[in-house]
């Protein structure tokens, strides 16, 4: 059984293990892309390296709109559920 945690991992099925990763990655990347927009491109995301931004960096780096508060966010909601 591969990747079992009795042996290593052969190469073959840690290079077939990486391209699964790899392929989720870039169909992730996509995803971001499409849903900001010009905000934050694929490439802009990769350069995040996953790290965590917050309040205004966030803002900077394209990955949030604006900076409010939990319950500006809820009426925002509600507004546009009407």
């Amino acid at each position: 059984v591969d990747a079992n945690p009795f042996e290593p991992l052969s190469d073959a099925v840690r290079e077939d293990l990486q391209a699964e990763v790899d392929a989720f990655y870039g169909a992730f990347l996509g995803t971001v892309a499409k849903g900001r927009g010009t905000r934050l491109t694929a490439a802009a995301a990769r350069k995040t390296e996953a790290r965590t931004f917050i309040g205004k960096a966030a803002v900077d780096a394209g990955i949030a709109d604006r900076v409010g508060s939990f319950e500006s966010v809820l009426a925002e909601l509600s507004r546009a559920s009407t």
